[in-house]
Parts: C-alpha cells; structure tokens; sequence
C-alpha cells in the first residue's frame, strides 16, 4: 500500500464533493437569480417543474465545466507530488480554489450571456415568464441550450486552466500539454 497514493485519493474526493456541493448548486443559483428566479423554494413548494428542470440543468452544465476544474486540481496535484515528496496542502487548496472560481466565474457568465442572447433573438416569446408560470415546454428549450452550451466551452476552459497549472519549465523546443 502506498500511503502518499491514498492520501492524494482522499484529497481529490474531497476536491470533488467540495466542486460538487459548493460550486454546482452556488453556480445554478447565481444562474438563476439573475434571470429573474430569486425564491427557489417558493417554485419548488409550488410544483414549478419548468423552474426545477432550469435548476436541474444550471446545476448540470455548471457540474460538466467543474469537472475541468477537478481535472485541472488533479493535474495540479499529481505534478506538485512529483516535484516533492510531500504535498503543501496550502499550495493544493490555492490551486483548487484558483480553479473552482475561475469555472464557476466562467460557468456562471456564459450561461447567463448565452441564455440572455436566446432571449434577445426570441423577443416575441418571454421564456421566463412562460418558465415561471410552469411552462415545461420553455423550461426544455432553454435547458437543452444550457447543457450544449456547457459541453461547447469546455475545450476553452480546460486550455484557460491548464494555463494555470505549475507546468515544468523546459527548453524552447521542447512543450507538453496536459491533455
């Protein structure tokens, strides 16, 4: 048993329930809040499926551009590990919250702007009334756009994270990649 290999795993569960938790939920409710919805559980207490299925996909599309985020931390983690025999859980929590903020900044504006601009090219049609007055059929429309969003950013924002990873320094001709 390597004890420094079971330790790295615990950590990075902990890097993954923490994006979980805090960023997810935090990132699909900034969403939400500012398209309009600020009484979550009102809608929820009310049976608003068309506002539970816009959380539910927020929290989705913002889950895919974390999961760059963990991939990044980890990424981060591995290479600090082979720099030293011991990790620096400071340096480790800098890189991962470094990383969590900068994709759920990310996650949060691009949903928002995207959705935004749907709304401008449909002027006729007000998806968020029609989504608070439990309109399902509004709530899929702007949740599919959520989620193709999402997968669409990605390769961006892993190339903007990898950026900020402690990449060894090599010669001129010489580059890596960490994907």
């Amino acid at each position: 048993m390597t004890e420094s290999m079971v330790l790295i795993g615990v950590i990075k569960i902990a890097v993954a329930m923490v994006l979980t938790v805090f960023g997810a939920a935090l990132g699909a409710l900034l969403v939400l809040r500012a398209l309009g919805i600020s009484d979550m559980g009102k809608h929820l207490r009310e049976g608003n499926l068309a506002v539970a299925l816009l959380f539910c996909s927020c929290t989705a599309a913002i889950g895919v551009m974390l999961n760059v985020a963990a991939g990044a931390t980890f990424t981060a983690i591995d290479l600090l590990r082979y720099d030293s025999d011991k990790l620096d859980l400071v340096t480790i929590i800098l890189y991962g919250s470094g990383h969590l903020s900068v994709a759920l900044v990310t996650g949060v504006i691009v949903i928002i702007v995207g959705l935004k601009t749907v709304m401008l090219i449909t002027r006729h049609f007000d998806e968020m009334d029609e989504i608070q007055n439990k309109n399902i059929a509004a709530a899929l429309m702007l949740s599919t756009f959520i989620l193709i969003l999402a997968f669409l950013v990605n390769p961006g924002l892993q190339t903007l994270l990898d950026g900020l990873l402690p990449l060894p320094q090599l010669g001129r001709s010489i580059s890596i990649h960490s994907s």
